[in-house]
């Protein structure tokens, strides 16, 4: 029977401990590259074990100046929803739009995205000998989207390694054209 193996990828405990602002990676494009590299060499591997289906996800932000800022960023990415930039509050917007696979041809592929603005406020704590709150900075707003490329959940049927990795490649465009595009 197939299994789940979860490969996450975050700032290192150094990074974390030397700042108070909340934790990034860095650029998602080049972030993202690194780690589809890192992918591809363990597909490639013997390590890897039978699977039926296969995830790419993030969480990125982008800072802005303020809330209205931020819903209007959304409202130009959000191509079917309309935003009330001035008179809403605690915006949150999900969907799955599932296409067919281009690699795979009787393969779905699920394109759940998660959209909304944040406040975000940074805030250390140092465990130890004498334990230690890092003040965070004053706060930012951001727009935040989270993805989860995935072939779908009815697929049975067993992937070998020479489909996993164009599969994965295939997952990361289609992330880079919502991060991009928006929800179209």
């Amino acid at each position: 029977d197939p299994f789940r193996i979860n490969w996450n990828l975050s700032p290192s405990k150094e990074h974390q401990q030397k700042t108070a602002s909340f934790p990034t990676l860095g650029s998602l494009f080049e972030t993202k590259d690194q780690f589809i590299k890192m992918m591809n060499d363990w597909l490639s591997s013997d390590a890897v074990p039978e699977t039926n289906r296969i995830a790419i996800g993030s969480v990125s932000i982008i800072v802005k100046n303020n809330r209205a800022s931020a819903y209007k960023q959304l409202s130009d990415l959000l191509h079917h929803v309309t935003i009330d930039i001035d008179n809403s509050t605690d915006f949150f917007y999900q969907i799955n739009r599932p296409i067919q696979s281009t690699v795979e041809p009787d393969l779905m592929i699920n394109r759940l995205s998660k959209w909304n603005a944040v406040h975000i406020m940074g805030l250390g704590l140092l465990l130890g000998e004498k334990p230690e709150v890092i003040p965070g900075n004053r706060g930012y707003v951001a727009t935040r989207l989270e993805l989860d490329i995935n072939t779908h959940q009815s697929n049975k049927r067993i992937f070998s390694k020479e489909e996993m990795i164009p599969l994965l490649q295939e997952l990361s465009k289609l992330g880079d054209q919502i991060s991009t595009e928006g929800d179209k």
